[in-house]
């Protein structure tokens, strides 16, 4: 008797509930724009070449993953992008550059879905600070799923992504 009330209070309570949430985002790399098939990997640090540009080509990959046991449609994932920049020993915040949304038209139960952003517009920043004394230092990305009615928090992650020359 104890265990199914135990099983029930588990899944019922709202505590316990799970839904979708944003596991995780990297930032990928190739090293050209040419090729017909373009082969990303994984980078721990956005690299810029002495002149500072940037020496890649860069996408950010977002996980998104279903936790529920029903189908989850019609989610809105928001993000924006801010540059943390240094200058000697001093690293200051900047203002957001870049904030946009992605669809999600439906995600299947128990699932999880790649989604890959090619509009980061960094090359664009990095060439605006060329001349300013600045230096990028890191890369933040902040994200959270829209909220929508029923929902117990708004789930807020941020990630941050750190230059090297």
């Amino acid at each position: 008797m104890k265990k199914i009330l135990f099983i029930i209070l588990f899944a019922y309570s709202p505590v316990f509930s799970q839904t979708v949430k944003i596991s995780s985002a990297v930032f990928q790399y190739t090293p050209s724009v040419v090729a017909k098939k373009k082969v990303y990997s994984y980078c721990e640090s956005i690299k810029l070449k002495p002149e500072g540009k940037l020496e890649n080509y860069y996408r950010l990959e977002i996980t998104v993953k279903n936790f529920s046991q029903k189908a989850a449609e019609g989610l809105l994932l928001k993000y924006s992008l801010r540059l943390f920049l240094k200058k000697g020993d001093k690293i200051y915040k900047d203002v957001s550059y870049l904030s946009e949304d992605i669809r999600i038209s439906r995600l299947a139960p128990s699932s999880e879905k790649k989604i890959y952003v090619y509009n980061t517009d960094l090359s664009e920043q990095i060439r605006r600070l060329k001349n300013s004394g600045f230096e990028p230092a890191f890369l933040e990305l902040e994200i959270a799923k829209e909220a929508r009615k029923g929902d117990e928090a708004l789930d807020l992650s941020f990630y941050t992504f750190p230059f090297s020359k």
